[in-house]
């Protein structure tokens, strides 16, 4: 339904991929389909995790992620598509304080994706769109 109410695709189940939900977002005059919420709440000293950085966004599927750890430890990172499905996974060993973990997906289509980064129970999602 299009910002005037009007029904613009009547149908666009089943959801083959991402895409077809980005496309029918798009068509019925919507912005982004992705609205990230983060409901987590921990207190300061639970939190392993404390920054992350996602560049380039859009990116090519070759990014950089930097990030602030607390303490020494494996950094899980996911990407997920837009209808929950995890598309790519890696584990990267960090260091307390400053990190840049440069990251290949090129195999990936083009799309929107949420990236998951987490360490020690706490964990910082961003989106990152693929070109």
């Amino acid at each position: 339904i299009g910002p005037d109410g009007k029904v613009k695709n009547e149908d666009i189940w089943p959801v083959s991929g991402v895409s077809t939900f980005e496309n029918a977002v798009t068509s019925a005059g919507g912005g982004s389909a992705l609205v990230v919420n983060n409901c987590e709440a921990l207190s300061l000293d639970e939190i392993a995790l404390t920054e992350l950085t996602v560049y380039p966004n859009p990116s090519n599927g070759n990014f950089t992620l930097e990030m602030e750890l607390a303490a020494a430890g494996s950094v899980s990172v996911e990407l997920f598509n837009l209808i929950g499905a995890k598309v790519w996974e890696s584990t990267r060993e960090g260091k307390s304080g400053a990190n840049a973990f440069s990251i290949s997906t090129t195999e990936l289509q083009q799309g929107t994706y949420l990236l998951k980064a987490s360490i020690n129970g706490s964990a910082i999602t961003k989106t990152i769109q693929i070109q």
